[in-house]
């Protein structure tokens, strides 16, 4: 909705309105809270309305006084839309705002009675009746071979939420289902249906109920292009409270009465490692690949799980070297190492700084040296010091470098405060001690 043109549309069709304030409404509200200032004498109004601000409702005072105000073109009227969402709780919240100044009573209102406490329905047994039916699948939009009728995506998306909380989104789940949709080319089969009520808000205006995190995964899934339904019809809902509502939803998601923790990457990457060094199987054999596939890994699952595994298998090999991989960032020795030869390098020209070969961030670094730099301008050189954090690492730096390289000699070294900019690599591997 624009705003700006909401309020000067408003001030052009009704004249005696010469001001009007707009707090932002929210995607999704049944009903708002709106107040009237007379600015000839400071009288007030204030009332709730069921439905939207630009539905072209004033008001509905039955005071004399107001009615004449209010239909006179001269009059300088102020009008603020303030507070929005479910009808019964607007209700107490304009009952709380008239009672606080006892308006009915108050010579600066034209109010002639103080409203009344809505009343927020929460009717058990009506949200489980109706959360058991969704569950069941009478809602599901399929054809009459019991395949779903699927709608596109970014329709879908589009809906008004029931609560529209950026809480709801939760960003593990999401790469999750993501990564399932990738998985099969799209497909969205496999997911929950997105529940929809129809007609929710009238004029045939639609609105989401469950299925944020799915609906979420699929949109921003350019593999995806449509999503399962379940669609409510109207006089399945249209009795319930948005209160009940987002109960519902409560309900659709439970916690497990029986609470597990689900395998992890890591898990799985420790039972390879077993069956590589007690069955001799090569870390990516068929076995391990049919073994995640049981426990429900995606494949991206899989690419960490492997990783993992083969860095371990690898640190096993080179201990049977009687070689150790030094891991600079969990033996303190080492990390102490790696910051003596840090502060080493550093002098009143140079700037020195160590990173992860896994994980080096040019934009950090650069940071760093710009605060070095303005304390002493003398800084014009940069020495990063690398360490392996895996013995996967080592082949890969040498692509690293490369890729970094180029944005180094295009971003850094043409800059005005540097002279120069190096890696220097930390070694990687020692002569197998019973301390390293």
């Amino acid at each position: 909705m624009n705003i700006e043109l909401f309020k000067k549309r408003l001030i052009k069709k009704v004249p005696q309105i010469k001001n009007v304030e707009v707090v932002t409404p929210p995607k999704v509200y049944e009903a708002y809270l709106y107040k009237y200032d007379n600015s000839d004498n400071n009288k007030k109004y204030a009332g709730i309305h069921k439905g939207e601000i630009d539905d072209h409702y004033w008001n509905s005072s039955e005071c004399p006084e107001f009615k004449k105000v209010y239909s006179n073109v001269k009059s300088n009227l102020k009008l603020s839309f303030f507070m929005y969402g479910d009808y019964e709780e607007m209700k107490t919240k304009e009952h709380e705002l008239l009672t606080s100044v006892d308006a009915k009573n108050n010579p600066e209102w034209y109010n002639k009675h103080n409203g009344s406490p809505g009343k927020q329905k929460l009717r058990m047994d009506k949200c489980k009746d109706l959360a058991g039916r969704i569950n069941s699948g009478e809602f599901n939009v399929v054809d009459k071979n019991g395949d779903y009728i699927k709608e596109p995506k970014e329709e879908v998306y589009d809906l008004h939420r029931i609560q529209a909380r950026e809480e709801l989104i939760i960003p593990e789940l999401v790469k999750k289902i993501r990564e399932r949709i990738n998985d099969v080319h799209g497909s969205t089969d496999e997911c929950t249906p997105i529940l929809i009520y129809e007609d929710r808000l009238g004029d045939g205006v639609d609105v989401l109920g469950d299925g944020n995190n799915t609906i979420e995964a699929a949109y921003y899934e350019k593999s995806a292009s449509e999503v399962p339904v379940a669609r409510v019809p109207k006089e399945e809902h249209e009795h319930l409270s948005n209160l009940e509502l987002d109960t519902i939803g409560g309900l659709l998601n439970p916690e497990p009465k029986i609470v597990k923790e689900p395998t992890k990457p890591a898990d799985a990457a420790k039972h390879i490692v077993k069956v590589s060094v007690k069955n001799g199987l090569e870390y990516d054999c068929e076995e391990n690949y049919d073994y995640m596939d049981e426990i429900g890994f995606t494949n991206a699952q899989i690419k960490r799980a492997l990783k993992l595994a083969k860095d371990e298998i690898d640190k096993k090999s080179l201990l049977l070297a009687n070689k150790s991989f030094i891991e600079y960032g969990k033996n303190e020795a080492r990390q102490q190492e790696l910051k003596d030869t840090v502060e080493a390098l550093g002098d009143n020209e140079t700037f020195a700084t160590s990173a992860s070969t896994e994980y080096i961030n040019l934009a950090k670094i650069m940071k760093l040296f710009r605060i070095a730099h303005q304390h002493n301008p003398k800084k014009r050189n940069i020495k990063v010091v690398g360490h392996h954090p895996q013995p996967s690492s080592v082949n890969k730096w040498p692509d690293e470098i490369k890729l970094h390289q180029k944005e180094i000699d295009y971003w850094i070294l043409t800059h005005d405060d540097v002279d120069s900019f190096e890696f220097i690599i930390m070694e990687h591997l020692t002569d197998n001690k019973l301390v390293n």
